[in-house]
């Protein structure tokens, strides 16, 4: 690929990446009330259940004290718990309550929803195009996290 490719492909993956964001983060105004920063990352925590803190914050790309922050105002919530693991004390790993499961649910369900009907103007053809898409993202930045996600 030339020089001239891949900046192009940079300049548009920056702009239309920004545009897409932007539309997902519209959800925002759903959980004005009651659905803070904090947990929202209840999403990626409940995709990583069950690791050490330190994978979760390295997956969702934060600091230690960043995630210690986070996992904190859960525990207090009551929407998460640590766990020590049984083969090293020293690591806790973080593990959903009844209530941070159901909240994670509440927030998936509105997100499909809207995203639901976001989708329904692409015809069947963009559709594929799309999920496609979405999954060779998924494999490239995989590939260049080095992620085990699969």
């Amino acid at each position: 690929m030339g020089e001239d490719n891949t900046n192009k492909m940079i300049d548009d993956f920056i702009s239309y990446y920004h545009r897409f964001w932007g539309e997902m983060r519209t959800l925002d105004r759903d959980f004005k009330a009651g659905f803070p920063f904090e947990l929202k990352g209840l999403i990626d925590i409940g995709y990583y259940e069950n690791q050490p803190m330190y994978v979760i914050a390295e997956q969702m790309k934060l600091s230690r004290s960043q995630i210690t922050f986070i996992i904190e105002v859960l525990v207090k919530k009551g929407m998460v718990m640590r766990v020590t693991d049984e083969k090293d004390r020293r690591i806790n790993r973080v593990v959903l309550t009844a209530e941070g499961r159901k909240m994670r649910e509440k927030y998936l369900e509105v997100f499909k929803k809207h995203w639901n009907q976001k989708l329904s103007s692409l015809t069947t053809e963009e559709f594929e195009e799309l999920y496609k898409s979405i999954e060779t993202i998924k494999k490239v930045t995989i590939k260049i996290m080095g992620s085990k996600d699969e």
